[in-house]
């Protein structure tokens, strides 16, 4: 677990996120071509996003900042990697960034401290 890191994003983020992709629909391409297919112009336009906030925090951070918060001491019950877990995993936000000109707002301390009050 000490090695584990996350992605943790603001829900207000993911929402907004969502919003600015709705502001912004995708165009149906009679043309469409198939050997060259944009899924942004399709048939049935659609577009796939990565959403977070494209920064890693460590899960024993995410527990402290917590306790912190909390005024709440956690009890962990550490274990080794289980083989079907990623060490780290995080958003690539690039895309939503160049489709709607979308980026998260609140840092982590920020979005943990709201969400504990």
């Amino acid at each position: 677990m000490e090695k584990m890191f996350r992605d943790f994003t603001y829900i207000d983020d993911e929402v907004n996120s969502i919003e600015s992709c709705c502001d912004k629909p995708t165009i149906i391409n009679k043309n469409f071509a198939f050997l060259d297919p944009k899924p942004a112009v399709s048939f049935a336009p659609h577009m796939i996003f990565n959403l977070g906030s494209s920064k890693l925090v460590s899960l024993l951070g995410f527990i402290e900042k917590l306790e912190k918060e909390f005024q709440f001491k956690a009890i962990k019950d550490l274990k080794h990697i289980q083989p079907s877990d990623a060490e780290k995993t995080y958003a690539d936000i690039e895309k939503i960034k160049n489709w709607c000109n979308n980026t998260p707002k609140i840092n982590f301390d920020d979005g943990i401290h709201n969400f504990a009050n």
